[in-house]
């Protein structure tokens, strides 16, 4: 055992000394380069406001051609609004994919506890604009 401890407390000192040289040079290479990086592409986030109760930020402008198109452009700042652009972007393409069960296995575990495996059937898709039109008929049903 005295051999074995030996050798971990060896490895766990390389690891260490390895770890005080490398992560220094690792900041100073990484850290400026991605954080221009999220910068540019999206903007820098900005505390407009706070107090003890609450605090309110802002996200300036960014280069982003993804965030001028859906935000800038088509003014999408809800939910409801980005659900709206892409059933009108990508209205015949598959959105929402449902598989029937087939079967159900019991499978026992080594520790003694059953498990259900599931036997599902093939992915069966609705396309943007026909979850779009469920959509609409169940807030018709909650009015």
């Amino acid at each position: 055992m005295a051999v074995v401890d030996i050798f971990l407390s060896v490895v766990k000192a390389v690891v260490f000394v390895y770890d005080l040289v490398s992560y220094p040079l690792y900041a100073i290479a990484q850290t400026p380069r991605s954080e221009k990086t999220k910068q540019k592409a999206l903007g820098r986030v900005v505390m407009t406001s706070s107090d003890d109760a609450a605090a309110a930020f802002k996200r300036e402008r960014g280069d982003s051609p993804i965030y001028e198109e859906i935000i800038v452009r088509n003014n999408v700042d809800t939910v409801t609004k980005a659900f709206d652009y892409a059933v009108k972007k990508y209205g015949s393409r598959e959105c929402l994919g449902t598989r029937d069960v087939l079967g159900v296995q019991d499978e026992l575990q080594k520790n003694g506890k059953v498990f259900q495996k599931l036997s599902l059937g093939d992915y069966k898709w609705m396309s943007y604009d026909q979850v779009c039109v469920r959509y609409i008929t169940f807030l018709g049903l909650r009015k």
